[in-house]
């Protein structure tokens, strides 16, 4: 397991929360199916991240090395980064 990878998801997942706190305070103040939108967006999202956890995967696959964890890794860096775009822009 890459414990790189582990962490990176886990703030990908603490970023993903957020978005969905302030995509949720937006549609209770505007009732939009834009802002619904972006709940479920938001929530499909934070789901994927929990799958994506390396010690979800370890559970259910028999072998534990997997030969793409660097480029989980490197997905996972990137998504942090757009998170963190995504998050500034609507916290402006």
């Amino acid at each position: 397991m890459s414990y790189l990878h582990a962490v990176i998801t886990i703030a990908n997942i603490i970023l993903l929360a957020l978005l969905v706190y302030y995509f949720y305070q937006s549609y209770k103040d505007v009732k939009s199916k834009f802002a619904l939108g972006l709940v479920l967006f938001a929530l499909v999202l934070l789901l994927n991240g929990f799958f994506i956890l390396p010690m979800f995967y370890e559970l259910f696959t028999p072998s534990h090395s997997c030969p793409y964890d660097p480029y989980y890794t490197a997905a996972g860096v990137f998504e942090f980064l757009a998170l963190l775009i995504l998050l500034y822009l609507i916290r402006e």
